[in-house]
């Protein structure tokens, strides 16, 4: 079985991605996003980029970027023609977000606080989880 390589590679490296298949890499995850683009300066994914390195490798390819609803999980299937999709500040914002439903802000801080304390996280962690759990409610409620 060759070993698993997961390359994680800003917008479209696709000689990157093709060089990481040829070093056995069976599976690759395409974050759709340039280095800049982080912080205030976030924007939106680049699908299309993530769609030429579907289209140029022959390893399930999972897709990274604007994963916000339920609803976006078909619509960047669809417009990349990844395998599958995973989701970093959608699921920082809403945990549940794969279960298609969403909890009180407040209570999904507590359950997160909770395993902080079990998990001995750094106050630097906690405080930005707790930012993105609670930033799109000015009262932290859903």
């Amino acid at each position: 079985m060759p070993a698993l390589i997961v390359g994680k590679a800003a917008l479209c490296l696709v000689q990157l991605h093709l060089e990481l298949v040829k070093a056995g890499a069976c599976m690759l995850t395409v974050h759709g996003r340039t280095r800049e683009q982080r912080g205030p300066n976030t924007g939106l994914a680049d699908w299309s980029a993530m769609r030429a390195v579907v289209n140029a490798v022959d390893v399930p390819v999972l897709a990274n970027g604007n994963i916000q609803i339920p609803g976006d999980v078909n619509r960047c299937l669809q417009s990349t023609g990844a395998s599958a999709v995973m989701s970093a500040e959608g699921i920082l914002s809403n945990p549940y977000l794969f279960e298609e439903r969403h909890e009180v802000n407040w209570l999904v801080a507590k359950e997160y606080l909770d395993f902080a304390e079990r998990y001995e996280s750094t106050v630097s962690t906690i405080r930005a989880h707790l930012f993105r759990i609670c930033h799109h409610s000015k009262f932290g409620i859903a």
